[in-house]
């Protein structure tokens, strides 16, 4: 369950309105400029001007909406549905990529309440791996650090344009707030750390920031938790630029998933 109000947040949240950053980098306006290219007109304008109608079988994850005199029948597990007082249509995955390209260097914050381990954290992810014993990999503890090394070597870049605090002790402390009032599911996030450590292109400008935004698409795109027990406290803190988020557990630590993740390349 998520609680949302101010009543955990103190006056030192607070913090003032960031002006915008006009961003040039080529590389992102280049990535924006191919998006532009592949849009496809007649959906952006269903999707900008449906009217939501009804779901049809939860357990399917199908819905209906209308778009003029046309009434469509929707997956939406590949296309969102969220209720804020009204209907909005997220379209997961993509939207989450968009949104780190258009929000790049301009995101807010999410302050993780306890920073989160990546060490034990990626750790756990390559245990929960579906991979050949047989397979020559290093062992999980030497593949955590290469994670950690690069995270931190990259701790600069990550805070200015991603919002995304590692502490030199190879913490995560803060994630970008890409939508207000909307925080990732923290369940996924031991294989996020993996996948940053797998999946991304660190070798190049446009690769890296194209690799990174996918991984955080993946990442923010909405999903139920794994655990009917555990409860996340959200709090706004009357700023569109920060918000923060605790586990409310009993044990006050950040609870983890059982299900699989990816298989680990060789690093």
């Amino acid at each position: 369950s998520k609680n949302i109000g101010n009543s955990n947040v103190g006056s030192s949240n607070l913090k003032r309105k960031r002006e915008r950053f006009d961003v040039r980098l080529t590389s992102i306006l280049t990535l924006r400029k191919r998006l532009k290219e592949i849009e496809h007109k007649g959906l952006t304008e269903l999707l900008a001007n449906h009217t939501f109608v009804g779901c049809v079988d939860d357990s399917l994850t199908l819905a209906l909406v209308q778009h003029q005199t046309k009434l469509y029948m929707v997956n939406y597990n590949v296309l969102r549905l969220t209720n804020y007082c009204k209907f909005i249509l997220c379209i997961s995955e993509e939207l989450f990529y968009q949104l780190a390209l258009h929000g790049f260097h301009n995101f807010g914050f999410i302050h993780l309440s306890i920073p989160a381990p990546i060490r034990e954290l990626t750790i756990f992810a390559l245990e929960s791996c579906d991979h050949d014993k047989s397979e020559d990999l290093k062992p999980n503890e030497e593949i955590s650090q290469i994670i950690i090394d690069q995270l931190i070597s990259r701790k600069e870049m990550l805070l200015e344009y991603f919002s995304m605090t590692i502490t030199e002790n190879g913490e995560l402390a803060t994630l970008p707030l890409m939508l207000k009032g909307y925080a990732p599911n923290l369940d996924k996030l031991p294989t996020f750390l993996l996948r940053l450590g797998t999946e991304v292109d660190w070798e190049t400008e446009t690769g890296c920031f194209e690799t990174l935004s996918r991984e955080l698409g993946l990442f923010y795109a909405p999903e139920p938790p794994n655990f009917s027990n555990i409860s996340t406290s959200i709090s706004n803190n009357q700023d569109d630029n920060s918000m923060d988020i605790c586990d409310t557990s009993k044990d006050n630590s950040l609870l983890l998933p059982k299900g699989k993740v990816p298989k680990k390349k060789q690093i």
